[in-house]
């Protein structure tokens, strides 16, 4: 152990890699968060150490969470000590309950310091876990097993088991834990239930699925014995004879359980659902309206919502409907509206849910409201990034649409459904070639068979349509060459030229795919010249040939490799793409394109303009590419949607943008100038796109920001300066090795005096001393005198330090270096900027690299 400094990595912990908490796509955080939150006020006696710590987890989440937010480690540390409280308060007697959520509160703790590392604080932390770690026996370890089965249980329907499981090896330490044993039942009901979902509408229940809710009723029955007053689990206890079809006894647990804990909202809503399964309305309506306010979440609301919606289908289909009459739509009608106006309420509290928003758009259709309807769909389809979509409300919305809308509304609604699918469940093969994952495999071709058939019907328009739509299909599955077939065949039979915009870009897009370049440039120079280009970018289309450009020099899982030449050509590239607004082009830098730091010199490419350009773009709200495939670690291809990587994109613009060269230790102050010019630099790239894309003047946007980078420049070029001549000659200098000779009257170049001034004033400053070769040859070529290249030198002391040199700022964006008997020299301020940063750091780069050599 004293061998191993991250030892402890190994110990029991949610962001140990062991234990492989990492959600899915369809696991959103902030549901998750919603769900503790509920939980601890409705129950905060059942397992509130362990909702404490996986709250504290999703503050630190992995990045695999749907919306998952910046890391808080303040705040998980907050519930680390929350959890730790509790834990002393309520166990204080029970050593193996202490140590056992000890090891995983101070494991926790450690990974948090350690990633922005606090020696310190982890050297108190390693002690304490020293001491719990070898004080561990199995009945410590059982109190670890259930706080990974409790973190499993809430990651969906595949841990299920995994956490089933834990409980049990818990339970044998501790074979009368009622708490352990309702999350055991728990698991065992909701895998139970699942299966039993997947055959709804059968009466045979196969005896395999009968044997799971056998053995949660044994669990359930067990607990009722062992403790009567505990009434959560005799409400599950009451669902599971409901689902064994003992009726009578199922709906006495019920009542038992109500009146034992009347503010438990997960007891009225299985009570509820139980009688709404009855057809028994009022009784469910009534339990759910009795819950004190605190207690109403916004799935009690939904809830009502479907009562009031069952209602209404009861109306209409029930015996009575023939005696109402007239009165029938219109008592349907009311309690629809009921219905919707619970439906929005939960949408309100929770716009995650996507059960509710997915009603709300039904009813609005039911109600006769078809336009708000569709724009209710529409707007599902158009937060396909923010929700976890599963296969049952994609069929069910196909199915309600189909039943409603006309057929033009259907077209439409099956290509958003196709590309949702598409989106969220495609993988990609090693050509490029999508297919469906299984999940929704079966309903997506389904609905790509009914669009094929559109395609083929009879109505012109439609007909013209539904080929357009599949064309697009085809193409985000990588299947070019028949998406390019069936445009081509539109383009030449269309006389009128009707959706030339839309066809012309696919088409590019097709031909991009395809590696057609030239082709696919020439359809966004036609797109320039047509109307609608505003839907149809050209833009975009321009990007994608950029991109592609770049992505010849990129192998699939690693840098760029190929000599400077290839950095040059995909750096040109993925900047050009870059102001056409793609994110893509932005990740792809950010991520990809290693080496620049060290090449910039090489490159004389300025990093903080593309970064700024960069930055502009993910501000943006419009994306391109909203298809892109991004290759994660594994070499498998997913499609991630545009938040993601504009948040990956603006985490990481910021550290490229302050550097990080390999400054050795010692030399922290010459880094810390080096980092603050690059970020002043990069915030003055900004400042000036500012200026080039508004009516904004230079002195209001970019002055200030100009100063700060120039004054840090000088800075940093004295610090180097000074820390040579220190380490050089031994003693602090008083006059500098590193004149600047340039001709104040005339401003001229004369490249022949300056090596013999250099060395007259070394001999006359510095008597018996001779700089070394090299570090001379490069101080004489930066002289402004040897070169008129270096006319930055002198403007950089003019515009930093008016009262030493002559300069005057122009009205403009030009700054004038003022000659006695000549012309001033015009400089632009912007090129001033970027020149003196350059070349400041070369030559910080240069002093530095020579010090290590020869002054380690």
């Amino acid at each position: 152990m004293a061998c191993n400094p991250n030892w402890w990595k190994d110990l029991p912990c949610h962001l140990s890699p062991a234990w492989n908490l990492h959600g899915t796509r369809e696991l959103d955080i902030r549901k998750l968060k919603r769900q503790i939150d509920d939980d601890l006020r409705v129950a905060p006696y059942f397992m509130k150490a362990e909702s404490l710590l996986y709250k504290a987890f999703l503050e630190v989440p992995p990045t695999s969470f749907l919306n998952r937010g910046p890391s808080n480690p303040q705040k998980a540390l907050k519930f680390l000590a929350e959890a730790e409280d509790y834990v002393k308060t309520t166990l204080k007697d029970d050593r193996d309950a202490r140590n056992g959520y000890g090891i995983v509160i101070y494991a926790f703790r450690m990974w948090i310091y350690s990633e922005r590392p606090q020696r310190s604080k982890m050297e108190k932390v390693e002690i304490a876990l020293k001491e719990l770690n070898s004080s561990q026996t199995k009945k410590s370890q059982a109190f670890v097993d259930v706080i990974l089965a409790a973190s499993l249980s809430r990651l969906g329907l595949n841990r299920y088991d995994e956490a089933a499981d834990l409980f049990a090896k818990a339970l044998e330490q501790y074979p009368e834990n009622t708490h352990w044993m309702f999350g055991r039942a728990l698991m065992l009901g909701r895998l139970a239930r699942s299966a039993r979902s997947r055959i709804y509408g059968s009466d045979n229940v196969p005896e395999e699925i009968t044997e799971k809710f056998e053995r949660e009723k044994e669990l359930l029955e067990e607990i009722r014995t062992l403790d009567p007053s505990f009434a959560w689990p005799i409400a599950y206890l009451g669902q599971c004879l409901f689902n064994l079809k003992r009726k009578e006894e199922a709906l006495a647990c019920l009542e038992y359980a109500i009146s034992r804990d009347q503010g438990n909202t997960d007891i009225a809503l299985i009570s509820a659902r139980v009688y709404k399964w009855l057809r028994q309305f009022s009784k469910s309506e009534e339990i759910l309206m009795k819950l004190p306010e605190q207690s109403k979440t916004p799935e009690v609301s939904f809830q009502i919502g479907l009562i009031h919606y069952e209602r209404a289908r009861n109306v209409t289909l029930g015996n009575a409907a023939e005696e109402m009459g007239n009165k029938k739509e219109e008592e349907t009608h009311r309690l629809l509206r009921k219905a919707l106006e619970y439906m929005e309420d939960a949408v309100a509290e929770d716009d995650c849910h996507f059960p509710a928003a997915n009603k709300c758009a039904e009813i609005s259709a039911k109600l006769g409201d078809n336009e708000e309807a569709n724009e209710k769909y529409l707007n599902l389809f158009q937060r396909k990034d923010m929700l976890p979509v599963t296969q049952f409300h994609i069929r069910r919305s196909a199915n309600f649409v189909k039943q409603v809308f006309e057929p033009a509304d259907v077209l439409d609604n099956i290509y958003k459904m196709l590309d949702l699918c598409v989106c969220h469940f495609t993988t990609f093969d090693k050509i490029g070639v999508g297919t469906f994952e299984s999940s929704v495999k079966k309903d997506a071709e389904k609905f790509f068979r009914e669009l094929e058939a559109m395609s083929k019907g009879e109505d012109n328009e439609l007909r013209r349509q539904a080929t357009i739509y599949l064309a697009d299909i085809q193409r985000r599955m990588g299947k070019y060459d028949e998406a390019k077939q069936l445009i081509v065949t539109l383009l030449d039979s269309d006389q009128q030229n009707l959706n030339e915009a839309e066809l012309r870009w696919i088409l590019g897009k097709c031909q991009c795919g395809l590696g057609e370049l030239a082709e696919a440039e020439c359809q966004a120079n036609c797109l320039k010249m047509l109307p609608f280009q505003q839907a149809f970018p050209a833009d975009e289309l321009y990007a994608d040939v950029y991109l592609k450009r770049a992505q010849e020099k990129l192998s699939p899982y690693s840098s760029i490799n190929g000599d400077i030449e290839d950095y040059i050509f995909v750096v040109e590239n993925l900047r050009k793409a870059i102001r056409k607004g793609s994110i893509e082009a932005c990740y792809l830098y950010l991520t990809k394109v290693d080496g620049l730091q060290e090449r910039l010199c090489s490159l004389k490419e300025s990093i903080p303009q593309i970064l700024a350009e960069i930055y502009k773009c993910v501000e943006s709200n419009t994306t391109c590419h909203k298809d892109f495939p991004v290759m994660y670690d594994k070499g498998t291809s997913n499609n991630p949607v545009d938040f993601i990587k504009k948040r990956i994109s603006c985490v990481l613009v910021h550290p490229m943008a302050r550097g990080d060269s390999n400054v050795p230790e010692g030399s922290k102050k010459r880094y810390t100038f080096l980092s603050e010019t690059r970020q002043h630099l990069f915030e003055f790239e900004r400042c000036y796109l500012q200026v080039r894309n508004s009516d904004e003047s230079w002195s209001r946007c970019c002055q200030k920001a100009a100063e700060q980078v120039l004054s840090n420049a000088r800075k940093l070029l004295d610090h180097v300066i000074y820390d040579y001549q220190k380490k050089v000659l031994k003693v602090d200098p008083a006059v500098t090795q590193f004149p600047v000779h340039f001709n104040w009257d005339e401003g001229k170049e004369d490249k022949e005096s300056v090596p013999d001034k250099f060395s007259g004033y070394l001999k006359s400053k510095f008597k018996g001393y001779d700089m070394d070769p090299d570090m001379k040859t490069f101080f004489i070529e930066l002289q402004p005198m040897y070169s008129r290249e270096n006319l930055w030198l002198p403007a950089l002391g003019s515009f930093t330090v008016e009262d030493k040199h002559k300069g005057t700022s122009s009205d403009c964006d030009t700054f004038n270096i003022v000659l006695k008997k000549a012309d001033p020299i015009p400089y632009k301020k912007v090129d001033l900027v970027r020149r003196s940063c350059f070349e400041v750091e070369r030559i910080a780069e240069f002093i530095l690299d020579f010090l290590q050599k020869n002054f380690n």
